[in-house]
């Protein structure tokens, strides 16, 4: 019997060996919206619950409440500076309680309850460019200032501004200073660089602890001049994103939705654990403008010059290597 089980055991390694297995992430298409109902900008996408989505629609001037079916079943706003009014809606960010939505390139945010009603406002150091919810249901606020150093601001779930964390890579430079970012089910925060190629993981009391790059991807964005001045400095803007977008799911994975660099631009997505060792990449069918992931591992992406979302179950399957 004890030799039985021996070489049992002495099979079982063999075919290990021989036939090796690894974890491989891939996307199944399970819902459009936007190809019954008229969507027209899509700047932002986020859960509100495991059926419904909230999304920015900047030329409708509006937020939106999408059901599982697709029907809208709630449009909040106008064109306009009055309360529950926008010029763009351009980020959105929900705890549970409290709605938050910033104008695009805007300091101004206004709050909502979860049944729609307008609360109050309150404004951003600077033009906003993300939001995000942490575990304790505070708001953090991407934003541009002009200072080294500085951009992303830590909110509770009042407004109130409860701290500026010190981020490594930002320079006062309105176009290297742009990035969004994600916060990880391990509350890692993420931020990913738009024209630089720079990933930098902190702590949610700010404190730094590591950071890391895309390898096949350029250091910085190239750069142009778009206006010549006489008397001062030639104004100079990168040609094209490195990247467009991050996301995370529920294993802490990271999400990077590559921009112009990418093989497949606007396709790619590179998944990176929070230490930066690299994992897979995938490729989305059509060009991605953004992509967001809820709690239930649905990847959300949006297309078609910003007027598509497509829904996806995160799926792992065992294959051979």
């Amino acid at each position: 019997m004890q030799h039985i089980i021996i070489c049992l055991f002495a099979f079982i390694y063999l075919f290990v060996s021989v036939n090796t297995f690894q974890n491989r992430i891939v996307l199944h298409e399970v819902a459009t919206y936007g190809d019954k109902n008229i969507l027209l900008n899509i700047m932002d996408v986020i859960p509100f619950n495991s059926n419904s989505i909230l999304v920015c629609d900047k030329l409708d001037y509006s937020f939106k409440l999408i059901e599982e079916t697709g029907t809208i079943s709630h449009s909040i706003g106008k064109r306009g500076k009055s309360k529950g009014d926008f010029m763009g809606p351009g980020n959105i960010a929900f705890n549970q309680e409290n709605i938050i939505v910033a104008d695009f390139s805007s300091s101004r945010i206004q709050m909502f309850d979860k049944k729609f009603e307008y609360m109050k406002k309150f404004y951003s150091p600077g033009p906003v460019f993300d939001l995000n919810v942490d575990k304790n249901k505070n708001f953090w606020i991407a934003c541009y200032t002009g200072n080294k150093n500085e951009g992303l601001f830590l909110y509770n779930r009042s407004g109130k501004r409860l701290k500026n964390v010190k981020l490594r890579n930002t320079t006062g430079d309105l176009f290297k200073d742009i990035f969004t970012f994600t916060i990880t089910n391990s509350n890692y925060l993420i931020i990913c660089y738009i024209v630089q190629n720079k990933i930098e993981v902190l702590d949610l009391n700010g404190n730094f602890i590591n950071e890391f790059v895309i390898k096949t991807l350029p250091k910085f964005a190239k750069e142009k001049v778009i206006q010549k001045n006489v008397f001062s400095k030639d104004l100079i803007a990168p040609e094209g994103n490195i990247t467009q977008s991050i996301a995370s799911d529920r294993k802490n994975n990271i999400y990077i939705l590559g921009g112009d660099y990418s093989p497949n631009p606007f396709r790619d997505i590179y998944i990176y654990d929070v230490n930066g060792k690299f994992i897979q990449k995938i490729v989305l069918p059509q060009k991605a403008s953004l992509i967001n992931i809820n709690k239930e591992d649905m990847l959300y992406s949006v297309h078609n010059k910003r007027r598509i979302i497509k829904k996806y179950k995160i799926d792992v399957i065992l294959e051979k290597r």
